[in-house]
């Protein structure tokens, strides 16, 4: 099943013993599904979708990126906020970012990605990037 980060989210599992509102998202236990970026897969790159605000003002997602993968040039329609997990990633300019690091791309940016190493990382955005014309 190929889907885009921002549609349904899963359900979250919420064990016994939490607090009312506690939803628990157990990352090692995804079953990961390809990654659709405008309407193209992206080689390489899965995601797994977590939760959304009620009024839909953010949605987060977790997603990984396998070693040699690089995404296509794209804009992002809105703030999109990215906490490495696991790996690295590098942005087009050559920076990498490691475990802990968070990159934050403002809308109407433009840039793409790709990890040596691979990589997980969570995302949090409004609205899913589009791929620029030109870049499938």
């Amino acid at each position: 099943m190929t889907a885009d980060p921002t549609s349904q989210p899963r359900a979250p599992i919420a064990p016994s013993g939490h607090a009312r509102g506690v939803a628990v998202f157990p990352w090692r236990e995804v079953a990961w599904e390809p990654m659709v970026l405008g309407g193209v897969a992206l080689q390489g790159f899965s995601w797994w979708p977590l939760s959304g605000d009620e009024g839909g003002a953010w949605t987060a997602y977790w997603m990984r990126v396998e070693p040699g993968a690089r995404s296509l040039m794209h804009v992002h329609l809105a703030t999109e906020l990215l906490h490495i997990h696991q790996g690295e990633l590098s942005d087009m300019d050559e920076r990498v970012y490691g475990p802990g690091d968070v990159a934050v791309f403002a809308a109407g940016s433009e840039h793409f990605t790709r990890s040596s190493t691979g990589c997980v990382a969570l995302v949090i955005t409004r609205q899913q990037a589009a791929v620029l014309p030109g870049a499938g």
